[in-house]
Parts: structure tokens; C-alpha cells; sequence
């Protein structure tokens, strides 16, 4: 989506405009202001007092006091000196007008970035009216990104003649016919001149120059801002346009992809996914990266962050790190900006939505089984070798807790004499003809679904800004009872008590409720590829897990006091008769002063507290196998006489809880000292004190 100052910019470049085109302009106008992503450059204001300046030193003072990006050659704008500029709350384009008239150069607001570049003595061609003209017309696009280019300068070597590319990287002018050379020109980009001879359409790419460019500052550390030629460490940058195309439940799951050197792996032990940069750099210890949000360390991880609320995302990867977060950096850093108001933005109201349904499961990439066929046959290998026949025959409590698939036992009971060979036969071609797959598809299964809504509200007065925003997530798990719900709340605001000091001050709060009843991947792995989860009759099959269900459940039926007469297990039951379930509150508040001390030198003190509280709750009740289990296993039972003679685990359903508390204090001294000195030299240094305390309480 374009903004509107490049749209503008383009079309009042053109002067014979019929009466409909003025009312298309009027509806854009209108339109455009309504768009999330209105420009609100020339409502930031500035105040500045400079005496005997470079041309480098006032755009540099401006940048400090506004949220914009700028590209300049820093070394032909620091051969302009003598400048001298005193203005008090004035709007940017006014203060930029007035520092570049008579340098010889202007601006141009292209893609969130002011542009610097030199004046081209430039007419529109529609001013050109005479009949011996021929129309050169053409489109420019950048030849890393293939992104038409706005605002580039077209015009004929040696002459006044020319015009700018519009909103869509396109121009057309009128020139007279004769030979002579095309011209573009545009800041941060190789110059290309093109023959006119013979030619009248034009199909340009230019080539960017890194080298020539001031470039906006990238490298953010958590506690100040670097530019991009003084940054020492290895790191990367995840621009807000990046992040919109990479939408996401949390904003850690765009980074693999568009971070080098940065992977998501599996964790067996918590069953998460985490992120890794370059590489696991632990074996014990914690090997989950540093999050910093808004220059603060944070617990946890990325789900008290709303994607929509985030503006960039620096990551850092190699020991630089480690001279601003000591240790804790030893697994990288990823540093986190958030979105906030703008100088001189009125109230400004967004919302969005996104839904994204994903993929069915894939039973041979997760899941990958031999076939039934060939599961059989192994399982006939098995009980073929071994030496001992009467293996499969159980004939006490113990042996009773081995597992046997249908396949073996039917194969050991043939081999022992308990069945005959066309009991045999049936049973294995009636094993054949299931398919697992077809049960868990049907009952345990579904499509991924998320829905993610998100509102956000702007202001900013002369001397406060206030930004408030509420994200809604629900994910629907590819597991059937596995579901997921989130609201973050997200409120910033900032006050300018005097033109030297600021007060700031925010507060995050996350409400997360987690249902992870139905089954998962090792659920289904211990299920035979011919196991079914419901009998032709609408009952729970029986499903081998955990002991030898013909030898106890034959217990269970006869035994003189067994709490269930039914032992077997099924996943589908096990689902639907439990409730496991998390829920979060989790909040982090914020506040601080940014105070201007002298010039170049800031004072910072700042305070953040987190609290995160977490309650687990898990219940099966006693149609769970689970329940049943805890309940028959744990009694004293005498063999001999069939009996159960104490009773340890009372009938009924089970219960567990676990209630966690954890609250983080971080109070932190900040100085930072930043003045350019004799015109060449620059001066950057950061100090701070951080004291961190933690309390945890947990009860189950």
C-alpha cells in the first residue's frame, strides 16, 4: 500500500489536469485518509537552536527529535556549512524547506524514508506544448527487490527537460525529436544514461550503491540505537514491513525464514518449539535466547508480545552482545521495538484481521508406518524366533503388565495350541483390512484454523501521546480438543512535563487459556497401522496400551473387589472424558524518565515489573482409562484366591492442580552521551546500573 504523500507527490507533479481528475484527487484525498498507513510526516514537530552548522548537523538534529528515517550522502552534506536555524515547534517539511533552500538540494518522502537529494532543474514536459515532440515513456525498478522506484529523476542531459517516476516506478514527457542521452538519477542508486536515439519506451533497473548512504539507523541493542557504519557485532534486522507479511500467532514464529542463522527446533523435553541462533550453544544450561522489549529484559516468551504492536526486530548473534547483557546474551539476543504514537499524529484508529486455515495432517511425513502387511509378517518373525513358547502365555500379575499388539498375541496363541490355524488366518486378514488412519482422521483430526483480530487507537497532543491497543487470538489445533485463546491489552503513553524531561509509562496484560485434551504424536505412535478407534457397532475398541488386556481385563471382570470391571483403553475415550487445561494472566508494567541533561548528554531511570501467574488444571474422570487404571492397579490382590483385599486409590475421577507465581523487578540507571565533535568525529557512549530480583511461588 503506497503512501499518500507519494501519491500526492505524484500527481500534483502534473499541471493539465481535467475537472474528473480533480475530483479523483479529492476522493483519494479522502480515502487515503482513512488508510492505516496515512503518512504523518509533516505533523512532527521540532525545536531547534544551531549556530555556524553543517548542512550534515541539522538534518542529524532533526532526525534526533522525530521518529523518521533519513538517506543523505553524509560527506557532500557535510562540505555545507555556515548554517544557522533557530525554530520552536515547527513542523518538519517547514524546517526541512528552510534548511535546504539555496543548498542546492531538496527532499523527497519515499517509503517511510526523507530523502536528501540534489535539486534537478527539472520542467514538466506538459508545460511543452510545441507539435514536433516525440513521448518517451518508460518504468524504473530497483534491481535487488524488482520494487518499482518512486521519485526518480528522469530527465535529457544538457537540457531543463524532465519529470519523476510515480507511484508505480512509471514516468511520460513529451521531448523533441533529436539525438541526445536520457538521464536517471536517484539518491542511494547508480546514475544511467540511455541513448535517445531510435528510442521512445524505456525499461530501466537501476543499481543500488550501499556505500553512498547515511543510512536509517538498523542496529538497535536494547539500550541505545547504532548506525549501521559503526556497528561492530553480527546481527539482523526484521523491518515492520517483513513482520506484516509473515503474520503469525506469535512474532517468534516469523523469524525463522528472515533471520539468518536463527532456527526453531524441537524440544523433547518441555514439547515446544524453540528458537535457536546459530546453533545450541549449551547442553544443561538455559539455551533460549535474551528477549528485550522496549530496551527491558522480559521472562517468558514471545506471547506477551502482539505482532501487530511490533516495529522492528533486531537480533544479535555473536560476543558484542555480551558487552551490554553479560551472560545472558550467551544464547543471542533478540530486541524487540514496539510501535508508539508519532510526534504530531492525530487520533488515528486501525483494525485488522486475519484468518489462516492450514494444512490436513500428513500421516507419511509425522507419522511414517510400515504396512499392515508388513507389520504382520514382522510380528510373525518376532514370535517365530523366539525360544521360549510359552512366552505369550500369561500366566501372573507380572507377565499381565507386558504389552502385546493383536498380531503377536493371535500369533502366540496359535503357537501354543489356543487357537487353530483358521482362528489364526481370520484374525490376521480381519488386522489386514484396517487402517488406523481412516479412525484418527475421522475422530481425532481436523484442519488447523486461526482467527486473529486486532484493534489499535493513536493520539498524540503537543505535549503527550497515547497508544492503546487489543489483539484477539483463537487457534484451533490440528489435535480435535486441542484449542487455544489469547487477549493482549497493550497500553503506552508518554508525557512531555517540560521541553527537557519526558515521563513514560505502559502497561501489557495477557489472558491465555490453553485445552490441550486430545491426543498427540505419541499417542498415535504406540497405536498398531491396524488398530481401530470404534467397532462396527458405534463401542470403543479396545486398543493395546500399557499391559496385557486379555489376561487383565479377564481379571478385572471376575476379581472379588476390583473398583472397574472395564480395563481397556482407547485415545478417542481418553479425550473426551478429560479436561486439561492452562490459564495465564500475565503482565508487565512499565515506567520511566527520559531526561535531557545538557546537550548530548540523557539521563534515563526506569522501572519495570512483571508478574506472571499461571493455573493448571488436569481432570480425568473415571471413564478414562488413566482413572480406572490408578484405581485397579493400586490394590493388594491375592492371585489364589481372585480377591482384592485393600483398595489404596479411591474410585472416582482425579484431580491434579498447580498454581504458579512469578514476579521480576528490574530497576535500571541509564547515561547516555551522544555529540558530534569538529564536524568529523562523532561521540557515543552508554552506562548503565541494573538491579534484577525475582520471587517464585508455586502450590499443587
Amino acid at each position: 500500500m503506497k503512501k499518500k504523500s507519494d501519491l500526492l507527490f505524484a500527481l500534483l507533479n502534473s499541471r493539465r489536469r481535467t475537472l474528473l481528475i480533480m475530483k479523483q484527487l479529492v476522493l483519494f484525498i479522502f480515502v487515503l485518509n482513512l488508510q492505516v498507513s496515512a503518512s504523518v510526516f509533516s505533523q512532527q514537530k521540532v525545536t531547534l537552536k544551531l549556530k555556524n552548522a553543517t548542512l550534515k548537523e541539522c538534518i542529524k538534529a532533526i532526525e534526533k527529535q522525530t521518529d523518521l528515517g533519513f538517506l543523505y550522502n553524509g560527506q557532500e552534506l557535510n562540505a555545507i556549512e555556515g548554517l544557522d536555524l533557530e525554530v520552536s515547534d515547527r513542523e518538519v517539511q517547514e524546517v526541512l524547506g528552510e534548511v535546504l533552500a539555496n543548498t542546492g538540494y531538496t527532499f523527497v518522502i519515499e517509503k517511510n524514508v526523507i530523502l536528501i537529494q540534489k535539486t534537478v532543474p527539472v520542467i514538466l514536459s506538459n508545460e511543452v506544448t510545441q507539435p514536433d515532440k516525440k513521448t518517451l515513456k518508460g518504468a524504473v525498478v530497483d534491481a535487488e527487490t524488482n520494487q518499482p522506484l518512486v521519485g526518480v529523476n528522469v530527465y535529457v542531459k544538457g537540457t531543463t527537460l524532465g519529470t519523476i517516476t510515480d507511484e508505480n516506478g512509471q514516468f511520460e514527457f513529451k521531448v523533441p525529436d533529436e539525438p541526445g542521452w536520457l538521464v536517471f538519477s536517484f539518491i542511494g542508486f547508480e546514475d544511467q544514461e540511455i541513448s535517445l536515439v531510435g528510442k521512445t519506451s524505456f525499461s530501466v533497473v537501476m543499481i543500488p550503491v550501499a556505500s553512498s548512504v547515511d543510512e536509517v539507523v538498523v542496529y538497535a541493542s536494547g539500550l541505545t540505537k547504532i548506525s549501521k557504519e559503526r556497528a561492530t557485532g553480527s546481527y539482523s534486522v526484521m523491518s515492520r514491513s517483513e513482520i506484516l507479511t509473515s503474520p503469525n500467532e506469535e512474532i517468534g514464529k516469523s523469524l525463522e525464514g528472515n533471520i539468518a542463522g536463527l532456527q526453531e527446533n524441537f524440544n523433547p523435553t518441555t514439547g515446544q518449539m524453540e528458537i535457536a541462533i546459530r546453533g545450541i550453544s549449551t547442553i544443561n544450561s538455559v539455551a533460549k535466547p535474551l528477549i528485550v522489549v522496549d530496551g527491558f529484559p522480559v521472562e517468558g516468551d514471545f506471547s506477551t508480545i502482539n505482532p501487530n504492536d511490533v516495529e522492528n526486530i533486531t537480533v544479535l548473534k555473536d560476543a558484542a552482545a555480551a558487552s551490554i547483557w553479560g551472560a545472558r546474551a550467551g544464547n543471542g539476543v533478540i530486541v524487540i521495538t514496539t510501535r508508539k504514537a508519532k510526534k504530531g499524529e492525530k487520533m488515528k484508529i486501525d483494525f485488522n484481521s486475519y484468518l489462516k486455515i492450514g494444512e490436513e495432517f500428513d500421516f507419511d511425513y509425522n507419522l511414517p508406518r510400515a504396512s499392515n502387511e508388513a507389520q504382520l509378517a514382522y510380528e510373525k518373525y518376532q514370535v517365530g524366533i523366539d525360544p521360549n513358547i510359552t512366552d505369550g502365555l500369561v500366566e501372573n500379575i507380572t507377565k499381565g503388565l507386558v504389552t502385546r499388539s493383536k498380531g503377536q498375541q493371535a500369533y502366540f496363541d496359535y503357537k501354543r495350541g489356543v487357537i487353530s490355524k483358521n482362528a489364526l488366518d481370520n484374525t490376521i486378514n480381519t488386522l489386514m483390512k484396517q487402517d488406523y488412519r481412516k479412525d484418527v482422521n475421522k475422530y481425532l483430526l481436523r484442519r488447523p484454523v486461526t482467527q486473529q483480530y486486532h484493534l489499535s487507537i493513536k493520539n498524540r497532543g503537543e505535549r503527550s501521546s497515547t497508544y492503546l491497543s487489543v489483539f484477539y487470538n483463537k487457534s484451533d489445533k490440528v489435535w480435535k480438543n486441542n484449542d487455544e485463546q489469547k487477549v493482549l491489552i497493550n497500553f503506552r503513553n508518554s508525557y512531555n512535563i517540560r521541553d527537557w524531561i519526558e515521563f513514560n509509562a505502559g502497561i501489557v496484560t495477557e489472558i491465555k487459556k490453553k485445552e490441550t485434551a486430545g491426543v498427540n504424536l505419541n499417542m498415535l505412535r504406540d497405536m498398531s497401522p491396524y488398530e481401530t478407534l470404534v467397532n462396527p457397532d458405534g463401542s470403543y475398541s479396545q486398543v493395546n496400551h500399557m499391559l496385557n488386556y486379555p489376561y487383565m481385563n479377564t481379571i478385572a471382570r471376575s476379581a472379588n473387589g476390583l473398583p472397574y470391571e472395564n480395563w481397556a483403553y482407547n485415545p478417542l475415550q481418553e479425550t473426551l472424558n478429560r479436561d486439561y487445561t492452562r490459564n495465564y494472566i500475565n503482565t508487565r508494567f512499565h515506567a520511566g524518565f527520559n531526561i535531557d541533561v545538557i546537550d548530548g548528554l540523557t539521563f534515563t531511570p526506569k522501572f519495570q515489573y512483571e508478574r506472571f501467574y499461571t493455573k493448571c488444571h488436569i481432570y480425568n474422570n473415571e471413564n478414562t482409562f488413566y482413572a480406572r487404571n490408578e484405581a485397579n492397579y493400586n490394590v493388594e490382590y491375592d492371585e489364589a484366591s481372585n480377591k482384592v483385599l485393600k483398595q489404596y486409590v479411591p474410585s472416582g475421577g482425579i484431580l491434579w492442580q498447580n498454581f504458579n507465581t512469578d514476579h521480576t523487578y528490574d530497576l535500571r540507571n541509564q547515561i547516555n552521551f551522544d555529540k558530534i565533535l569538529f564536524e568529523d568525529h562523532e561521540i557515543n557512549i552508554v552506562a548503565a546500573v541494573e538491579h534484577i530480583w525475582k520471587i517464585k511461588n508455586s502450590f499443587a
